[in-house]
């Protein structure tokens, strides 16, 4: 499933009004904000399609779209040496998001589709894997929303709800547990 096909099941299921997205001047505008030529092909979509309100997918305590994504890249590179030293090496990366001021999504050049999507996180030396595209993250919320939808059948046997997928604890929880905190 590609972003337009989401933005398409979105409105079907939420209505026109709660998925809209920007517009050429806004995606230019983010896209000098930025500090980069060209955006990735599939961001540039999905914030034409859905950069300014999103329907029924929750990026809850998420800074991803328009305009609090404005400013994120620079917070970004202040915060990791190793994406300023990338950016001073002409690697042509974007900041897509922000998750409650500690983490960043970060997508590098070269910018096809299928670009990886990488969390860095404040306190953390290295980058987690993220998603393995930014499509993949879209595909990853709407496998969260109920299963059911205008003329759909995304139904799970029995009315229950699939597992949550498995989640490495964050940076703090393992700090935590080392007993660093109470």
């Amino acid at each position: 499933m590609d972003i337009e096909e989401i933005a398409r099941v979105l409105r079907d299921r939420y209505g026109k009004k709660t998925v809209a997205g920007l517009s050429d001047g806004e995606i230019e505008e983010v896209s000098l904000d930025q500090a980069t030529e060209e955006l990735p092909g599939e961001w540039r979509e999905f914030l034409s399609l859905m950069g300014r309100r999103t329907g029924g997918l929750l990026f809850q305590d998420t800074d991803l779209l328009y305009p609090e994504i404005l400013g994120i890249k620079a917070e970004a590179l202040d915060e990791f040496p190793s994406l300023r030293s990338r950016v001073a090496c002409g690697d042509d990366l974007v900041v897509v998001g922000m998750y409650q001021d500690r983490e960043f999504y970060v997508m590098g050049g070269p910018h096809g589709a299928g670009s990886d999507v990488v969390r860095y996180i404040k306190g953390e030396d290295q980058p987690c894997y993220g998603f393995p595209s930014f499509t993949a993250l879209l595909q990853y919320k709407l496998s969260l929303l109920p299963r059911t939808g205008a003329g759909i059948d995304h139904s799970v046997p029995g009315g229950r709800r699939e597992p949550k997928p498995e989640r490495r604890p964050s940076a703090f929880a393992r700090w935590r547990r080392k007993g660093h905190l109470w």
